[in-house]
């Protein structure tokens, strides 16, 4: 019975479903706002004194974006890194009469670096010239399912077996 009992321990701990993957995951990304007068949010967003330069994010992606006049290029009039569950527009530049945007999002833990003009190096995007890729999180509510499921079948068994 004791083996018993260890093997269904240690089947509850190797599941994918355990607890600490159900659910979003929590991660922390830069929040700040900059513009051309303060390049702090721009160029070292970890050195932002105005609020707290990351804060921990439950929502799917880290974000960058970054807005230059399209006739001015390379110089920010506005830099947003946050915490969301999307963006306005696809990762990628889009370039009008007026503005040229840019939007990156990732989904690791301080993924949400760099000067915005091109996706973030690690967490889930692809740096050096690799196509950005979003992975996508599995849903939360079938991973609650999956694992009420196996602590129940588990339970049964031991019942079963006593």
């Amino acid at each position: 019975m004791q083996r018993l009992t260890l093997l269904v321990v240690a089947l509850m701990a190797a599941s994918p479903a355990r607890a600490d993957n159900l659910g979003a995951s929590v991660k922390n990304c830069y929040t700040c706002v900059g513009n051309a007068d303060d390049r702090t949010c721009e160029k070292a967003p970890e050195k932002v004194t105005s609020g707290a330069p990351y804060l921990p994010c439950k929502r799917k992606y880290c974000t960058i974006t970054r807005q230059e006049y399209t006739d001015n290029p390379g110089v920010v009039v506005q830099i947003t890194r946050g915490c969301e569950n999307s963006l306005p527009h696809a990762d990628g530049k889009e370039v009008n009469d007026e503005f040229t945007m840019y939007y990156w999002t990732c989904t690791s833990d301080l993924c949400n670096t760099g000067d915005g003009t091109k996706a973030p190096s690690g967490g889930g995007g692809g740096g050096g010239g690799l196509p950005y890729v979003l992975v996508e999180g599995y849903d939360g509510a079938a991973a609650t399912g999956a694992a009420a499921t196996v602590t129940g079948l588990m339970l049964l068994l031991l019942h079963q077996l006593q």
